[in-house]
């Protein structure tokens, strides 16, 4: 065919796959005139012919079949089918079997929510063998009201319990001898995080009372008291205000009026295994100097001899 008459003078086959392009100028082995994506490539060329861009984050996978766009959807290091930049447990299949958002490589408690911990120990209530006692102390049995005195009510927790007197015989600041060997008159962390679910009614007329304080600026001495001089509390389930309210006496703040309120009732709580041992243990402790005497700054029970002196504050502790 003469170049005059030639549509593609320069090609014997002229257009060999029919598209109405010279096979000189073809850019696709296929229908040139056909860019679904109009991304400049025929789709019969292009990897992707539904996508413009093709494969953004250029892991082998056109865009509109990325399972996980800007990642790599061949990486799935648990074969869960879910690629790891998308999973939010990659290393594990299943995920979280349990449900509670927590990946099951690093799951607490199988099989339970790790993220309820009713008394803050760090066990999921699943897997606490005593769910609302921080001690874990639940089975280690029952105190008992000692010198005469009688069992009022003890806590859900197990932890702590109400002794009182029946003639009323005990001054109030020798109240820690009707609670049990191995318990003693609570503080305000103890009492607030051993009380939950307590139902036991406390009174203005017979209040009960907690360790000995010694008070800043008049050198005597008071009881964490509850309730409180403004507390409006009617049981034990509920928690108290710092406080240092029903005079008392001790042997390092010694006072005339540690005789005068015998119709208080003892708060007893069992011994905190873990104070003594030279670290702040929240929330039982406000103090721990690796001892347990009760003759220095920091009492036998983890608690601040002088409150004040470390910021408390509360009815009657100056």
């Amino acid at each position: 065919m003469p170049d005059a008459c030639d549509p593609c003078p320069i090609d014997v086959t002229d257009d060999s796959d029919g598209d109405g392009v010279c096979d000189s100028e073809d850019e696709c082995d296929g229908d040139d005139t056909v860019d679904t994506d109009g991304d400049g490539t025929a789709d019969d060329c292009d990897p992707c012919p539904l996508d413009d861009p093709d494969d953004v984050d250029g892991d082998g996978v056109c865009d509109s079949d990325d399972a996980c766009p800007g990642f790599d959807d061949s990486v799935d290091s648990d074969g869960d089918g879910q690629p790891d930049g998308c999973d939010p447990c990659p290393a594990d299949n299943p995920d979280d079997a349990d449900g509670d958002g927590v990946c099951d490589g690093i799951d607490v408690c199988p099989g339970g929510d790790d993220l309820v911990d009713g008394d803050t120990d760090g066990t999921p209530d699943f897997c606490d063998e005593c769910p609302a006692d921080p001690l874990d102390l639940c089975n280690s049995g029952p105190g008992a009201c000692q010198a005469g005195s009688v069992e009022i009510s003890t806590a859900p927790s197990g932890d702590m319990m109400l002794c009182d007197h029946p003639s009323n015989a005990v001054c109030e600041q020798d109240l820690e001898t009707l609670c049990d060997v191995g318990w003693h008159l609570c503080t305000m962390d103890e009492y607030n995080s051993y009380n939950d679910l307590w139902t036991q009614p406390v009174t203005t007329s017979e209040r009960a009372l907690g360790v000995i304080f010694c008070r800043g600026a008049t050198s005597a001495a008071g009881h964490f008291t509850v309730p409180d001089a403004s507390s409006s509390i009617t049981t034990l389930g509920q928690d108290e205000v710092f406080n240092c309210y029903y005079g008392s006496s001790r042997s390092s703040c010694p006072a005339s009026y540690g005789c005068n309120e015998n119709q208080a009732q003892a708060l007893c709580c069992r011994d905190n295994p873990t104070c003594g041992n030279g670290v702040v243990d929240s929330p039982l402790e406000q103090c721990d100097d690796g001892n347990t005497s009760d003759a220095d700054d920091c009492l036998n029970v983890c608690a601040w001899r002088v409150p004040t002196a470390h910021s408390f504050s509360g009815t009657n502790c100056n």
